[in-house]
């Protein structure tokens, strides 16, 4: 599988993810210098394939109110099984724009 270029954030998510970490967006922006965590998962699923699933987890804001958020963990090891539905978004005069929805199952 290919991997990210180095010295990018998309490097640094793997690496830290690779060694068995779960993380949140305060996570990713305290110990990674991550600011949007998912824009970085979505390019490691979309551009390089790898199988990173979401589960929302109840967290304590600085207010002590539970709010959700998104944790983010690398499923290593297990074939992954995924499919793709294309849906006709637009047409333009170059040609059709789709917009893929991914599915993946563990």
């Amino acid at each position: 599988m290919e991997r990210p270029k180095k010295g990018t954030q998309a490097e640094r998510l793997l690496n830290w993810m690779e060694a068995g970490h779960k993380v949140t967006p305060l996570d990713s922006w305290e110990l990674l210098g991550i600011y949007r965590l998912s824009d970085v998962v979505f390019k490691l699923r979309r551009n390089y394939g790898y199988n990173i699933i979401t589960d929302s987890v109840d967290v304590p804001n600085k207010y002590g109110e539970t709010v959700t958020v998104g944790e983010y963990e690398l499923v290593m090891n297990e074939p992954e099984m995924a499919f793709s539905l294309s849906n006709t978004v637009t047409q333009t005069t170059g040609g059709t724009i789709y917009q893929d929805t991914m599915f993946k199952i563990r």
